[in-house]
């Protein structure tokens, strides 16, 4: 896949959260980390956005623990040429 692909892909995929704000970081409720991570996500968070949807940081794609959250200003990272 093409990076201008993936980019595309990924706004596809991220629609529902791209321009959204977080409103609030909580833990998991006992409910969230039962249905998430099988009741094995102890110290897990969430970030609320202002539509009501929850972002839960996952150690990999198929939710096998909670995650960790790096986060940056940009352009930290970012390459003059991307985007």
């Amino acid at each position: 896949m093409e990076k201008e692909e993936l980019i595309a892909w990924y706004q596809v995929e991220h629609k529902d959260v791209i321009g959204r704000t977080i409103v609030d970081v909580r833990p998991l409720t006992d409910l969230e980390e039962e249905v998430v991570f099988y009741g094995e996500g102890w110290g897990a968070h969430a970030y609320v956005l202002d539509n009501d949807m929850v972002i839960i940081p996952s150690r990999d794609e198929e939710g096998n623990g909670p995650g960790a959250s790096f986060i940056y200003t940009l352009p930290i990272l970012r390459d003059e040429d991307d985007y």
